[in-house]
């Protein structure tokens, strides 16, 4: 047990060792087409970039060890371990496609994927190993951020996004209103009939299953949709990016500490009791903050559009 303890501890820092060397050459091969390149004003600095991503390979790394040492070892474990092996190799990819080929498009779309799957891998550790979890957020949100980043660099650099007037945009930006706000507005009120109310509660419980996804769906045609009519920061786009931030933050905790609690509560069988006081109030908190910022975004839109 201890041997095999050895390996993996060895094994994995030198695997997440490896992706990052394989990235770092191939940017550094790309750099004098990089400093070619028109980048947005809020593109960090180089060395800045260099230090986050050398704190998240090192973050990694812990997340993946302390993943590998469950005892436990289900379905989910090998899932994510395959997940994180073809986490890195996306990683490494980006730097491919934009360092080393100069493709907008394909470096768009690998460094969704990248987002797409550290978020995902978040999600799937959250349940097992929760320190694995946060260990990622960092990396999820950065992956994020690099997606912006690439797209609007492509975008800065003439990359054909397709053109589409910004009323389009404008209706996916407020159709994400429609889907994302009239969910939160449905499990807020049960969730507040469900505080007192086992019936409303067991109701609460099964409606979730339906809204957490069109919640996320709704977000995200409001982000996009928002960010692609808005074209530039102002004061209007600036104040929803922050909204947004908080809501997504929000929906981390609802998604992956509320729901798990309350799926987990329906599985033995106490869906028709009342949720414990200490939870009831915390979903309370969380249910004001994503009521509140959802009303402040669509508020923010109303007055651009008057202005």
């Amino acid at each position: 047990m201890r041997r095999n303890r050895r390996n993996y501890l060895l094994a994995i820092p030198a695997f997440v060792f490896f992706a990052a060397v394989s990235g770092s050459l191939v940017t550094q091969s790309g750099m004098d087409w990089y400093r070619t390149l028109s980048l947005p004003w809020w593109t960090p600095p180089g060395s800045v970039i260099g230090a986050v991503w050398t704190v998240i390979y090192v973050l990694s790394s812990v997340a993946a060890i302390e993943w590998w040492s469950a005892k436990k070892r289900g379905r989910r474990f090998g899932l994510v371990a395959a997940m994180f092996v073809a986490n890195l190799f996306l990683n490494v990819g980006w730097s491919v496609v934009f360092f080393g080929l100069h493709e907008f498009a394909a470096s768009i779309v690998v460094a969704s994927l990248l987002a797409l799957s550290t978020w995902s891998l978040v999600a799937l550790m959250w349940t097992r190993k929760p320190t694995a979890s946060v260990l990622l957020l960092p990396y999820a949100a950065w992956a994020t951020f690099a997606t912006c980043l690439t797209a609007a660099v492509a975008r800065q650099n003439g990359f054909g996004f397709p053109d589409l007037p910004a009323g389009f945009w404008l209706f996916v930006h407020l159709a994400g209103f429609i889907v994302g706000l009239g969910s939160v507005t449905v499990i807020d009120l049960l969730g507040f009939l469900g505080r007192e109310s086992c019936y409303w509660t067991e109701a609460t419980i099964r409606a979730h299953k339906v809204t957490k996804p069109l919640i996320w769906i709704g977000m995200a045609g409001a982000i996009v949709g928002g960010a692609l009519w808005h074209g530039s920061w102002t004061p209007v786009s600036v104040a929803q990016a922050w909204i947004a931030l908080v809501l997504l933050m929000n929906g981390y905790f609802l998604s992956f500490v509320v729901s798990p609690f309350l799926l987990a509560r329906e599985s033995l069988g106490c869906s028709k009791e009342l949720i414990p006081t200490w939870m009831q109030r915390r979903i309370v908190i969380s249910f004001l903050i994503s009521f509140v910022g959802w009303w402040s975004a669509l508020a923010l839109t109303v007055m651009a559009l008057v202005q």
